[in-house]
């Protein structure tokens, strides 16, 4: 495998991981509880995401579209909240993957947004269904090994808990999260 394409495939793996933990607004580790008085509590909507607060600490995250994302578990202060995803909907998923193939595979055998199950898939079920998939792609064992060791930094990131600063004034939450020392500001509406 060619040094150019292994660097390639590092960078597309690095940047991906910094714009998917902005992108996704994070994660947390405990469920239950939200800040003192449940003023977070409800469906919340951005450009990007709808992102729905239940008041038993576990959260959902869709696209836009309504296309399923992420969900968890998170716990709140009156100032901060803290998520961690727990399942990633399989779909979601397709885009990197498709950015993580290199150029000569030929996708045209198979679509990742339908290769992957359409459901809430944990980090472990989702690196066995990317496997399969690349397999089935027919791409060489050595190929799959270097795109699933990119692919597990990612989840390992993408599925780890995530603590943002939160300001609520009214129906506007904003969110803001330190990513690569780079502050991730993320404006909801409540919906």
């Amino acid at each position: 495998m060619s040094k150019m394409f292994r660097l390639s495939l590092f960078a597309v793996t690095f940047v991906f991981g910094v714009t998917f933990m902005s992108c996704s607004s994070g994660s947390s580790s405990s469920s239950g509880s939200s800040d003192q008085n449940g003023s977070i509590i409800g469906t919340w909507e951005s450009p990007a995401e709808e992102m729905t607060l239940n008041g038993d600490g576990s959260f959902e995250i869709d696209n836009i579209d309504g296309t399923p994302s992420f969900k968890g578990t998170y716990s709140a202060t009156d100032d901060s909240i803290t998520r961690t995803i727990d399942f990633m909907y399989g779909p979601s998923f397709a885009g990197l993957l498709s950015s993580m193939v290199p150029p000569e595979t030929d996708l045209s055998k198979l679509d990742p947004a339908s290769a992957l199950p359409a459901e809430w898939l944990t980090p472990e079920q989702l690196e066995e269904a990317v496997q399969k998939m690349l397999t089935e792609l027919g791409m060489p064992p050595d190929q799959i090994e270097l795109i699933l060791f990119g692919l597990q930094e990612m989840i390992d990131s993408a599925f780890a808990p995530t603590k943002e600063a939160y300001f609520l004034d009214g129906n506007k939450l904003t969110t803001k999260m330190d990513v690569s020392g780079v502050i991730k500001e993320t404006v909801y509406t409540r919906k």
